[in-house]
């Protein structure tokens, strides 16, 4: 749970950040006893601001953050977890022991054949949190969109080609994804046919023709921090990202012909991966 990106929340002049709003938001609500049931998920939003190994952009945001987050210890967290953690779902049951975990643990579980409750048990002091996720390898159909909305073209880098993709055509991929809350390090991962080779990969400035129109369209300032080339993929990766769109173009060769199977355009937040956007791509014919 984040505020929204407004200017007015980012004002670096006044010294005002949305990273200080956060942790200013937490400590009111800590301090009126006001949104029990939201105050971690506010935490949350607080630390998913966090960029360069687990600090706030400006001193005064990492100010009001220590003092915001003692006081959620101290609200929340005023006692060790000891004990056990008991997970039951259908028949299966499966337990933690803080005393040989005390950093905590996964417990997974297997689909149950039926739709069944999931009851999680503390016998112990303290108030250990829990995280739940579910995960299934379904093939998608259709966009999905858990926070960041994809969109895909793919058009030729040469304007007078027309017709089929053949062996020897260079190929422009351009993606633009509109991402719905401010969050840090994400990556946007791509497929490229089975064959393929990525142009610009930096050897003796190979290609710099072919790359030289790239990113043209990008108004929204946001650059990737690094974008790795691979044999099946491109994956560029931001350490920030605010709310609203951002594009990135990129250009392959086709190098082998055949009808290829792509899996999924994905974008996701690194450490929030329920954060995250997929596309479904069709097969990609290339004729000899």
């Amino acid at each position: 749970m984040q505020l929204s990106t407004d200017p007015r929340n980012n004002m670096w002049w006044l010294m005002v950040s949305p990273a200080r709003d956060m942790v200013r938001l937490l400590l009111v609500l800590l301090e009126a006893d006001a949104w029990h049931d939201d105050i971690p998920r506010v935490m949350r939003g607080a630390l998913a601001l966090q960029q360069r190994g687990g600090a706030w952009p400006s001193t005064i945001a990492n100010a009001w953050g220590v003092l915001a987050i003692k006081k959620f210890a101290d609200a929340l967290e005023s006692q060790s977890v000891a004990g056990q953690t008991v997970a039951s779902l259908a028949s299966q049951s499966k337990q933690l022991d803080w005393s040989h975990d005390s950093k905590g643990g996964q417990l997974g579980f297997d689909w149950p054949p039926a739709p069944a409750s999931l009851d999680l048990t503390h016998r112990g002091s303290g108030s250990p949190w829990a995280q739940l996720s579910i995960r299934a390898a379904i093939p998608l159909k259709a966009p999905f969109s858990g926070g960041y909305v994809i969109t895909k073209a793919v058009t030729p880098a040469d304007p007078t080609h027309s017709g089929q993709w053949k062996r020897g055509d260079l190929v422009r991929v351009h993606l633009a994804v509109d991402a719905q809350a401010d969050m840090t390090w994400v990556v946007v991962d791509d497929p490229i046919p089975a064959g393929a080779s990525q142009v610009g990969v930096g050897l003796a400035g190979e290609s710099q023709i072919a790359t030289a129109t790239e990113n043209q369209h990008n108004q929204s300032y946001t650059w990737p921090s690094f974008i790795e080339r691979g044999f099946a993929n491109f994956r560029a990766y931001y350490d920030y990202v605010a709310k609203g769109k951002f594009e990135i173009e990129y250009t392959i060769r086709l190098n082998q012909p055949g009808t290829f199977q792509l899996p999924t355009t994905r974008v996701e937040a690194l450490y929030e991966p329920e954060m995250l956007g997929e596309l479904p791509n069709a097969a990609f014919t290339v004729t000899p």
